[in-house]
């Protein structure tokens, strides 16, 4: 029959009950007792357990770590604790055992899930302890009052100062008080739990910086708010970004005019850069203050010693003041001299003379644009009174020696009046081109448009050119398209146009060949096309033929290159075209051919 040690009878009642586990083993390490949670565990009722020797029904236990625990606790006669792996389930046990005369109590949990749950804790501990020691972010373990509770190593390493410095200093100490922004990003953390934006910190040694700083509030298990500030270094990257600003506003700020640019420049580097600015620049030996500028809360005014001094041009930086010499490509031309205030917590830099200088530079070039804006204003003037002088006072003459020669050739029918007045018709031209050509320089051609047939046009220019044909033994062929439209033009100025590209073509013609003029409508537009069987036009030489003053190389033509020029500016102010095509050596000569657009259908 089964023994069963004999308890109180309340005993087992709360023993079974429970959820621990709880046998008794006598002396002879026989069972005396399990409740109902033990029996669960080792999926045996008592009676298949009580009265029988422990080692004999779990032989795998003898020399166990389990047993050896179990041994030390009845052979000492004091109470053991342990963990460990049981060999019967293979799961992780904590045991409590209570020596007593009569033999060993032991009380049992399952603590596997339990272990589990703290190896992922600490597992999980580890990993975020590795993040926040190893992150390249700087992170301040904080409170919404400001005090700072640990410090990671970047933040250290940023701020530098030690962890109990920083702790000790708090918020306060590490954030300039004059930063503007601090206000903001904590009331925008109280409001949404969290915020980011820059901060001007302050490091050990009392120098500020920068910091992109992100900020969150939260609870802990306890139910105390904490704060996390996480913040980086963006010092240099938000100086890179003010001098691209910088350079990109001065270059949409480009003028002519000496006096709008240097006002631009103060406009752009005044607050973007300092708080005070001015140019001076040199002039016939001595400097003159050609601008100045200064913030519009700062009374202090502009030095006067910033003067430039001539011969001692050199870029000079100190906390507050910055100056650099202006250069142009013929040596120096002034000095760009910036000041911060000296109340204000802002200091210049190194990078901040890189930008001025680069900012000096930009100066020093749109100077002598403006400058040679001015010079060249002065030369066109120039030209233009020129021009004035040769269309009066030297069409006077050639109208007068034109006129003379033709009175004389009705008294004599010889080949020198004949040239006379060949050679005076044709210094008029070069006194019309040469107008003509300054006023499409000038963008002031005027044109007098009217609708026109363009077959009696071309017909006119091809007429007016048939006897300098004959006389170079060239043919003229025309074709026609049939029903051309009526187009809007200035018929005086086509027809100069036309007859430039008619006199090169029979220039350049071989005697006895043809010079082909073509007109068709074709896509929206009429193409008049001059055809000459010439020795065409080096490929080097197209991007050319347009330009004024520019002539192809075999050409033995007295002219000064002006004919293809006043073609292509009276084409232009027509809205139209003119393109050209030719294969030299291969005996089709070039081909130019005007293109003037056609209105839309309506």
């Amino acid at each position: 029959m089964t023994q069963r040690a004999p308890l109180d009878s309340a005993l087992p009642v709360a023993l079974e009950r429970i959820s621990d586990g709880f046998l008794a083993y006598d002396r002879d390490w026989r069972f005396t007792y399990l409740n109902r949670a033990a029996e669960e565990y080792f999926g045996c009722s008592r009676d298949e357990l009580l009265g029988r020797v422990a080692w004999d029904v779990f032989p795998a236990s003898v020399g166990s770590e389990a047993q050896g625990h179990l041994l030390r606790a009845a052979q000492g006669g004091v109470p053991v604790e342990f963990e460990l792996l049981t060999p019967v389930k293979q799961r992780w046990v904590a045991f409590r055992t209570y020596p007593s005369p009569d033999g060993l109590a032991v009380y049992f949990r399952d603590v596997t899930e339990q272990r589990r749950a703290h190896a992922a804790l600490d597992e999980s501990e580890a990993r975020f302890r590795a993040v926040y020691e190893h992150s390249g972010e700087s992170i301040l373990l904080t409170d919404p009052d400001g005090h700072i509770l640990a410090a990671n190593p970047a933040a250290r390493r940023l701020l530098g100062r030690t962890e109990a410095e920083i702790c000790q200093l708090g918020r306060s100490g590490l954030v300039d008080p004059a930063d503007p922004n601090l206000a903001g990003l904590l009331a925008e953390r109280r409001r949404v739990g969290r915020a980011q934006g820059d901060l001007v910190m302050l490091r050990g040694d009392g120098t500020r910086f920068i910091a992109e700083a992100s900020s969150v509030i939260f609870t802990l298990a306890s139910g105390v708010e904490r704060t996390c500030l996480t913040f980086h270094d963006v010092t240099q990257q938000r100086r890179a970004a003010r001098a691209l600003r910088v350079l990109a506003d001065l270059g949409t700020r480009v003028s002519l005019d000496e006096g709008v640019t240097l006002h631009h420049l103060t406009t752009v580097l005044v607050p973007a850069l300092a708080d005070l600015c001015a140019v001076d620049l040199l002039e016939g030996g001595a400097g003159r203050r050609a601008t100045e500028a200064r913030r519009e809360d700062v009374c202090v005014p502009v030095p006067g010693d910033w003067q430039v001094v001539p011969g001692q041009l050199a870029a000079t930086l100190t906390p507050i003041r910055l100056q650099v010499p202006i250069h142009g490509s013929a040596g120096a031309l002034g000095v760009l001299s910036l000041a911060l205030d000296g109340d204000q917590a802002r200091r210049f830099a190194a990078d901040d003379l890189a930008l001025a200088q680069a900012v000096a530079a930009w100066v020093g070039l749109a100077l002598e644009n403006a400058r040679l804006y001015r010079a060249a204003l002065a030369a066109k003037r120039l030209r233009d009174e020129m021009l004035g002088v040769v269309s009066h006072d030297l069409r006077t003459p050639l109208n007068t020696i034109h006129l003379a020669a033709q009175l004389l050739a009705r008294h004599y029918d010889g080949a020198e009046t004949a040239m006379i007045s060949r050679a005076t018709e044709r210094a008029n031209r070069l006194v019309q081109d040469l107008l003509t050509a300054a006023l499409i320089d000038g963008g002031k051609l005027p044109l007098d448009w009217r609708e026109e047939a363009l077959g009696g046009l071309i017909e006119e220019a091809v007429g007016l050119h048939r006897p300098l044909a004959t006389a170079r033994q060239v043919e003229l062929c025309i074709a026609i398209e049939a029903d051309l439209p009526v187009v809007s033009v200035d018929r005086h100025r086509m027809l100069q146009a036309l007859g430039n590209l008619l006199s090169n073509a029979i220039k350049f013609a071989p005697e006895g060949s043809q010079v082909k003029v073509t007109a068709r409508q074709l896509e929206g537009s009429i193409r008049i096309a001059v055809a000459d069987a010439g020795p065409g036009i080096a490929p080097d030489s197209l991007a050319h033929i347009f330009d004024r003053f520019w002539q192809v190389s075999h050409s033995n033509d007295a002219g000064v290159g002006l004919g293809l020029a006043i073609v292509k500016g009276i084409v232009d102010a027509h809205g139209a075209a003119v393109e050209v095509t030719s294969r030299p050596g291969q005996g089709e000569g070039s081909t130019f051919t005007l293109v003037l657009p056609l209105p839309p259908r309506t």
